[in-house]
């Protein structure tokens, strides 16, 4: 029974933090994905002893305060070339005899090593050691038995501050105080940042998302079956749940706590498992009615930020219409990408969605010279939203551009989405595509349904660098399509007619990393060569069309690099009753989430703009709406959904396939829930342990070691000595920042008030029975009697049998 209460109370509520403390107390349990299972039979319901060491050893169960001491000796260590200071630790405490083992975790998989000896061929070994949630403890309570039949036994193992606690719990649980060297890391997972300085508690999944959407909340609904719930959960900072369920860049991923083990939660995939549900069981027919006296707000495109800005302002009481230029409703989630990756079933589900909030959407309606600002303002319209995508293609600007066949990628998508049997042109051909981001692979994967026997990918850069998403390239290489890197055209050839027979391309090398922080392409002499293809396809990005926009302010709008410039906090361009956002302006992401969290914040502005408040009082800036330019690659990705097997040719069918109900149970099941378990820790610098490292204080090149005990300052002073490494003077302002920061979370209580009220009844009124109990607390009979009989086996209260029922008091030790 003790593990059942560790599983409702601690597992089954998402709080477990996956240190593997109970594993290894226990040998019945097992980690499974950082998550402890129970394989055998728990010693308490198999011979009635009262046990309940898995959950009196918990540290979710146990949570203490960390009161701030001063370490023994903080160092600032340059490091050995080619070797990180882990490595360099651990090869002067085999050396040195202080340890006669080590456990750490493998850099590749997270696996757990223990190592019994150093010699140079264990350099590579000793150099993989990473920090990490993974299953050290248990591996530690494994080499327990060695430790006990051979006192000589000094093992060092490498945690997280959660980690280091646990051994530290356990090694003085087994009486192994003194066999043990603690060697923890900085941890900064979910440390109080922006949005929690702001009283927002968001997991790192939340943290990233551009539009701040609680993925791991609605992983939980998922998990329980509450899938509508889930869904509504999502509309509070999405209202495109279908549409970013198929083609969302889903950064949260990249953060997930279990991208250490190789296989992070598919976030993006179990939302398209519900909102594929809801497609199918249909929207409910409730609409939100707005007053005709509402304020009205114009909304110019339909695309992601428009629609998001429009339901918002919708929600909030105004009347929203939305002007789209064109005749179909979406903007570039509409006209830029394939059926077979976004199907129209699913943008009609979101958009009709949204039409039921109240928005109205007028199409074939240009904003420009001939239709203002000002003649939206004689309308009505008291606010304005400027959300038009990118439309004008960019040019590479080499010789034959302008040849028949040579295509720019949004019209060749734009052209043949919805005539696709129609490309008889294409078939049988060669077809090239310039360009490595997401539109050139809806490209090439166009051109391939169209019949083309061969589809080429032209990169300049090299596969790492590839922008397109990880599974798109995966899933392009799986169908055919062949990927030449590194390389760059530098003309197109004609034939007689001016038509396209093939073009010249040079190769290229890596060089230093540019601004976006990418390694920067340049070519090598004298490496040109002619590939034959029929056809191209230019697809080097888009950018955006203003003029039409600028004709209709009267050239009031400041622009900035081709784009609008805004203000990042608000939104608010140069114009105090127009607002912008998404593609068009500066410092955009040009994704579509990030479209998405563009429009909810210019709901905001344009709701306080209307009441006449302050835009910015109490808001701060979401930088993770915007880009820094840098593009990240995660080590991991997560399980996708099954593709598809069709027939390529004409096809429009749906690339992936969708999750199975006990699939998305099993993958939601998986999620940590990280913003219960991390959200209270105040640990950075694993004060628990003996030594403690990390990057805060320290230069580049540099890493920070801190002695929190007598023996770490006593590794540290020869460690220093005997590997002759340098040392500078330390930023201690910086480290105490970091330190502090976690310092200022508080303790969380987790959902046992029930105990709690049943302990503080009895410590303030004495002895009672389970019936005195329901009728103080007012509480069910069978909640009473499994809580204060878990207080006794917890042995927090002690009980004795009366005439009619137990008696329990406070337990008092012997």
């Amino acid at each position: 029974m003790s593990f059942q209460l560790l599983k409702s109370e601690i597992i089954d509520q998402q709080l477990c933090q996956g240190c593997g403390l109970c594993a290894g107390i226990c040998k019945s349990i097992e980690m499974k994905d950082y998550k402890p299972e129970l394989t055998g039979q728990c010693v308490l319901e198999k011979t009635g002893e009262s046990c309940g060491k898995c959950y009196t050893s918990c540290p979710q169960a146990n949570q203490h305060t960390i009161i701030p001491t001063e370490p023994k000796a903080i160092y600032s260590i340059k490091q050995k070339e080619n070797e990180p200071i882990t490595a360099t630790l651990s090869k002067y405490l085999f050396n040195s005899k202080k340890i006669t083992r080590l456990i750490k975790a493998e850099n590749i998989d997270k696996k757990i090593k223990s190592i019994s000896s150093y010699s140079e061929d264990d350099a590579n070994e000793i150099k993989d050691i990473v920090h990490g949630r993974s299953e050290i403890l248990m591996k530690l309570m494994e080499e327990y038995e060695v430790i006990t039949q051979n006192s000589k036994e000094v093992i060092a193992i490498f945690g997280t501050p959660c980690e280091i606690s646990g051994a530290d719990h356990l090694s003085k649980e087994k009486q192994m105080s003194g066999s043990i060297i603690k060697i923890g890391t900085f941890c900064d997972l979910n440390i109080p940042n922006i949005q929690f300085n702001h009283g927002r508690i968001v997991s790192p999944c939340t943290s990233t998302c551009p539009a701040g959407v609680d993925a791991s909340g609605y992983i939980r609904l998922i998990k329980n079956g509450k899938y509508q719930e889930a869904i509504d959960l999502i509309r509070q900072k999405n209202p495109l749940p279908s549409i970013c369920g198929r083609i969302c860049t889903h950064e949260c991923e990249n953060e997930c706590t279990l991208i250490s083990t190789g296989n992070p939660i598919s976030i993006r995939e179990l939302k398209k498992y519900i909102t594929e549900w809801e497609i199918k069981k249909g929207l409910n027919k409730d609409t939100n009615e707005i007053s005709a006296d509402a304020k009205k707000v114009a909304i110019i495109g339909s695309g992601p930020a428009g629609l998001s800005a429009a339901y918002y302002l919708a929600k909030k009481g105004y009347q929203p219409t939305i002007f789209e230029k064109s005749d179909k409703i979406g903007g570039m989630l509409r006209l830029g990408i394939p059926q077979f990756r976004l199907p129209d079933n699913v943008i009609d589900h979101d958009i009709e969605f949204i039409k039921r909030a109240g928005v109205k959407i007028i199409t074939n309606k240009s904003v420009n010279a001939e239709f203002t600002f000002e003649d939206l303002r004689k309308e009505g319209f008291e606010a304005i939203f400027l959300a038009i995508g990118q439309y004008e293609p960019y040019k590479l600007g080499i010789p034959g551009e302008e040849l028949n066949n040579v295509h720019t990628a949004l019209d060749f998508v734009q052209k043949w989405k919805y005539c696709i049997k129609e490309a008889q042109e294409f078939k049988d051909k060669v077809v090239g595509i310039i360009g490595g981001g997401s539109v050139a692979l809806d490209a090439a994967q166009t051109a391939l349904r169209m019949g083309a026997k061969k589809v080429m990918v032209i990169y300049r850069r090299s596969e790492n660098e590839l922008p397109a998403r990880r599974e798109d390239y995966e899933h392009s290489k799986r169908e055919g399509i062949e990927f030449l890197f590194l390389r760059n055209p530098t003309g197109f050839i004609p034939d007689e007619n001016q038509n396209l027979k093939g073009s010249e391309v040079i190769e290229m090398e890596l060089c230093d990393a540019d601004e976006s922080g990418r390694s920067k392409p340049q070519e090598i002499i004298c490496s040109e060569y002619e590939i034959e293809k029929q056809h191209v396809v230019v697809a080097i990005g888009q950018g955006v069309e203003c003029s039409e926009i600028y004709a209709a302010s009267d050239g009031n709008l400041i622009k900035k690099r081709g784009k609008l410039e805004i203000d990042e906090l608000t939104l608010q361009t140069s114009i105090p009753d127009v607002f912008s956002g998404g593609d068009m302006v500066t410092r955009s992401k040009n994704v579509a989430i990030s479209a998405v969290a563009h429009g909810h914040q210019a709901a905001i502005s344009i709701d306080r703009y209307l009441q006449g408040r302050d835009l910015k009082d109490g808001r701060y800036l979401e930088e993770r709406m915007f880009s820094d330019g840098k593009f990240f690659t995660p080590d991991a990705y997560p399980e996708p959904a099954p593709l598809n097997e069709i027939e390529l040719y004409l096809s429009t069918k749906e690339i992936e396939s969708v999750f199975s109900s006990e699939y998305s149970h099993t993958e939601s099941g998986r999620c940590l829930g990280c913003n219960n378990y991390c959200l209270h820790c105040q640990d950075f610098a694993a004060v628990e342990s003996d030594i403690a490292i990390g990057d805060d204080g320290s230069q580049d090149g540099y890493k920070t070691l801190i002695a929190w005990t007598d023996s770490g300052k006593e590794i540290l002073e020869n460690l220093i000595k005997t590997e002759n490494l340098s040392s500078k003077s330390i930023s201690r302002e910086a480290l105490n920042e970091k330190i502090k920061a976690k310092l200022k979370r508080k303790i969380v209580d987790h959902p046992k008030s029930i105990r709690e009220m049943i302990f503080s009844n009895i410590l303030k009124n004495g002895s009672s029975t389970i019936g005195q109990l329901k009728i103080d607390l007012g509480l069910e009979m069978k909640d009473i009697r499994y809580h204060t009989l878990r207080l006794a086996q917890m042995r927090k209260l002690s009980m004795v049998m009366g005439e009619e029922e137990p008696m329990f008091s406070p337990y008092i030790e012997h």
